[in-house]
């Protein structure tokens, strides 16, 4: 079943509403550090953890390839 994005809502149902009052949003910003951090690559036969890239970096690369985002 595919679900519905909230942001396609002008107005939100109150329901929808009322849940995001008392949970919050499932993933934020903090969620997605935690779970980042918690990630690993196989280096030399070793679990490093990896190292995010910065919005300036993948701007560079994008810029670098010719691709433009539009919405970014």
């Amino acid at each position: 079943m595919k679900r519905n994005s909230f942001t396609q809502y002008d107005e939100y149902p109150e329901d929808m509403l009322s849940y995001l009052r008392f949970y919050g949003p499932h993933f934020n910003k903090k969620l997605c550090d935690f779970a980042v951090s918690k990630m690993t690559k196989e280096s030399n036969g070793k679990q490093v953890p990896i190292s995010p890239y910065s919005k300036e970096i993948v701007s560079n690369i994008l810029m670098r390839f010719g691709i433009k985002l539009q919405n970014d």
